[in-house]
């Protein structure tokens, strides 16, 4: 329907996001309100742009719609306030980035994808000439929009590319897609990654590429666990990840994004290298370790980051223990069935920046062999790990917060190492059947959490002799809280 009628005057100001760092603000301004008064108009700065803003419109009916802006700096400049235009002003904001919009929208509203019907006919827009028949290339216009999952950015791009191609060229096109997403269109998506600060780009990209499948709220909380013990702010990260619709948390605790921006995610990973896995900051998917393992103990050392969420069988690579020592930048390993009884992690293993070890379900007898330096590891999650006779020694993880040992049926060894940790809070038992005796608790002033229950072996509760603030402990069907503990 036709409005502009009902304003005396109209502004369509677009691109304002890439104008803006073109041409500076009061250019800006100067088109503005040369489109608004539909007459030349030069300001001297964006001071002056402003006052003239509103002396101007205050007593004017307008309709206004700023388009793609990205900080508040552009706002203040061209919309500082509502008492800059006249009564029945419609001012529309499009932007990115809704924490914008918080502190002066009056009505914020969220841009729904496009519906099947809304989807086919903006295809036809962009990719059809008006004398071919539509009906010939409809399968292939339904595997692009399903492809591009109802975004009007994806469609337009691809639509664009695939205008006065042939049926066997959208079919190339299509396979082409399946393993190299559109430049384009991922380009263009990235504008929201860009706009991040350093730790929110990891951030994100942690969640993109490992998380997303996650769901459940005790499985939201060891995410959150894990992205802590990465020093990737969470709290606040996941709230800027939102507002800038990277990223939604569902109600039940799950990670919700596009499906292209999750293509996105995996396309800044590989970057300038989509075939050197070991140049890739994340490793997820079967090839990538594929492809590392056969490297072996001979390979480069390698740039990755993270890895995880991959399928148990190749977890079980026998190469995998020979290539993981030459990833030196690792920050968090996630596996789950992984290794064989006799299998164990070499000595070379000396991951110095890795936060995060996470072995579940593991098949080890033993992690390594004597006391391996990890200085900043702050999470060891082993749960399950049904043939574990014995942990590790302690005293190389000064930093270690979290132990969670879980369901390791045949412990029968905690290191006594463990009694003089000063940074443990967590320690989780349950479930260690075999488990008799925990080592006397020396300096474990942080302990806050130690669970015991089901340890049916278990021959006393462990002897304490350290001043601690708080402890809840968890032994048999018993829960107690122990406060402020003075021994001499």
């Amino acid at each position: 329907m036709e409005i502009s009628h009902l304003f005396e005057g109209c502004c369509l100001l677009e691109n304002i996001r890439e104008e803006s760092s073109k041409q500076g603000l009061k250019k800006l301004q100067e088109n503005f309100l040369s489109l608004v008064l539909k007459t030349d108009v030069k300001v001297g700065n964006e001071i002056i742009g402003r006052s003239m803003i509103k002396s101007r419109l205050s007593h004017k009916r307008s309709l206004v719609v700023l388009d793609d802006v990205d900080n508040f700096e552009q706002l203040e400049a061209l919309a500082g306030s509502h008492d800059w235009f006249g009564e029945g002003s419609r001012i529309i904001i499009t932007t990115r980035d809704v924490h914008l919009l918080s502190s002066r929208a009056q009505t914020i509203y969220e841009v729904n994808l496009l519906s099947q019907d809304e989807a086919i006919k903006l295809l036809k827009r962009y990719a059809y000439h008006k004398d071919k028949p539509v009906e010939e290339y409809e399968m292939l216009a339904e595997e692009v929009v399903s492809y591009a999952g109802g975004l009007p950015l994806a469609l337009k791009v691809l639509g664009s590319f695939l205008y006065g191609k042939d049926k066997d060229e959208w079919k190339s096109t299509l396979a082409k897609l399946k393993c190299i997403p559109e430049e384009k269109v991922m380009e263009r998506l990235k504008i929201s990654y860009d706009g991040l600060e350093p730790y929110q780009k990891e951030l994100f990209l942690d969640i993109a590429c490992f998380m997303r499948r996650w769901w459940l709220q005790s499985v939201l909380d060891r995410a959150m666990m894990v992205l802590d013990a990465c020093n990737l702010h969470p709290v606040i990260g996941l709230k800027v990840l939102e507002q800038k619709s990277l990223i939604k948390v569902s109600k039940k605790g799950r990670f919700e994004m596009h499906d292209l921006i999750e293509e996105m995610a995996h396309y800044i990973v590989r970057g300038e290298h989509p075939n050197n896995p070991e140049k890739h900051s994340r490793i997820w998917n079967r090839e990538d370790l594929e492809e590392l393992c056969a490297m072996g103990a001979a390979a480069p050392s390698m740039e990755n980051e993270v890895l995880a969420n991959l399928p148990m069988y190749i977890i079980s690579h026998p190469g995998l223990l020979d290539v993981v020592p030459n990833m030196k930048n690792l920050r968090w390993i996630m596996l789950i069935g992984h290794g064989d009884p006799s299998s164990s992690f070499p000595s070379n293993f000396q991951p110095t920046k890795l936060r995060c070890l996470m072995l579940i379900e593991s098949k080890q007898k033993e992690l390594w062999e004597g006391c391996k330096s990890l200085p900043n590891l702050k999470i060891l999650d082993l749960s399950g790990s049904s043939n574990l006779i014995k942990t590790p020694d302690f005293e190389g993880l000064p930093c270690l917060e979290r132990l969670i040992l879980k369901y390791c049926e045949r412990l029968e060894e905690i290191h006594p190492s463990i009694g003089y940790h000063k940074r443990l809070v967590y320690v989780n038992m349950k479930g260690c059947a075999r488990l008799k005796r925990f080592p006397p608790i020396i300096h474990m002033k942080k302990l806050e959490t130690l669970n015991l229950s089901d340890c049916s072996k278990l021959q006393q509760f462990p002897d304490i002799q350290s001043n601690m603030d708080s402890l809840v402990t968890s032994h048999g069907s018993i829960l107690h809280t122990l406060k402020i503990f003075h021994f001499k």
